[in-house]
């Protein structure tokens, strides 16, 4: 009767592999985290007790300015953990990613992310995109500039016969510590019927932390946000103390549905070696899904 915790009692193997690295070029070899650009498409769920890995093969490589990244993975480690009936899904995934910069400041990045499931099959699809960013200096204000699009289709034994798209449109501010983000997202529905999916995404880190979102309605999701952050200066906390603030406005992409809103908070900090975060998120169902709260404490250490 109670939300859930996805944080099982797990005891596995979370990561063992070989790894190659000079100037130009890296290879690795074996179950590891795989995190590509923000983790939209392809990331490890860093937040969780368990992380998302892979059991695959890549390869990163300098090709004069472009840096290509290819990977072949044929088995995904969930964050269930080892006791979970869904611990692991075995498939295909070939994850191809090239960046081109132009300059320091802008570059554009196209992939593709081919996701062929042997038994999750209604997940199982091809991505092709490409996103473009920059940051523009005018004066004391760094303006940021970041555009996405993606289109998805069925492959393998998906039974669905579909085609999505995806948009982001992304702006920002940034003056004397303040960022001052404004962003639409749009994970597109074929007819309020598939909807376009990231099944390998850190999705936990983009429509809310409140988690109603981490699979796309079947109508889709239009999610428009404003973020505003801080980087406070504390006397005698070398770190300081980063502060932000997200307000979701949600919305289907077909059919006119208003889900609902969502409050988020984060207050972070680093003392002695220790990173301390407090997360808070707070979603108000217009229909979709229920009124959800969760509050996280989080305190991690590297070494």
């Amino acid at each position: 009767p109670f939300p859930v915790i996805a944080d099982p009692e797990s005891f596995s193997l979370n990561r063992a592999q070989i790894a190659y690295k000079n100037s130009d070029f890296a290879a690795t070899l074996g179950r590891q985290r795989i995190i590509l650009d923000d983790a939209r498409f392809v990331g490890n769920v860093g937040w969780r007790q368990n992380e998302q890995t892979f059991d695959a093969a890549r390869v990163k490589a300098n090709l004069g300015s472009a840096t290509i990244d290819q990977t072949y993975a044929l088995k995904q480690h969930t964050i269930f953990g080892s006791q979970s009936p869904i611990s692991d899904f075995e498939g295909d995934f070939i994850f191809t990613n090239v960046k081109v910069p132009f300059g320091n400041k802008f570059s554009v990045t196209a992939f593709r992310y081919e996701i062929d499931y042997d038994t999750r099959v209604l997940f199982s699809s091809i991505t092709y995109g490409a996103t473009a960013q920059g940051k523009i200096p005018v004066g004391a204000v760094t303006i940021g500039l970041k555009g996405t699009y993606a289109g998805e289709s069925d492959t393998g034994a998906n039974p669905n016969d579909f085609s999505a798209d995806y948009y982001l449109a992304e702006g920002s501010l940034t003056w004397k510590g303040f960022t001052l983000r404004g962003q639409y997202e749009v994970l597109g529905s074929d007819g309020g019927l598939v909807a376009f999916q990231t099944p390998l995404a850190t999705a936990h880190k983009f429509n809310g932390y409140a988690d109603l979102f981490l699979v796309t309605p079947a109508t889709g999701l239009q999610d428009t946000n404003v973020r505003l952050s801080k980087k406070v200066k504390v006397p005698g906390l070398a770190a300081g103390i980063n502060v932000q603030f997200t307000y979701h406005d949600f919305q289907s992409d077909f059919g006119q549905i208003d889900y609902g809103d969502e409050f988020d908070w984060v207050v972070s900090t680093k003392i002695k070696g220790v990173a301390l975060l407090a997360k808070y998120g707070d979603y108000n169902s217009n229909g979709f899904g229920p009124d959800t709260t969760r509050f996280t404490i989080q305190a991690g250490v590297s070494f």
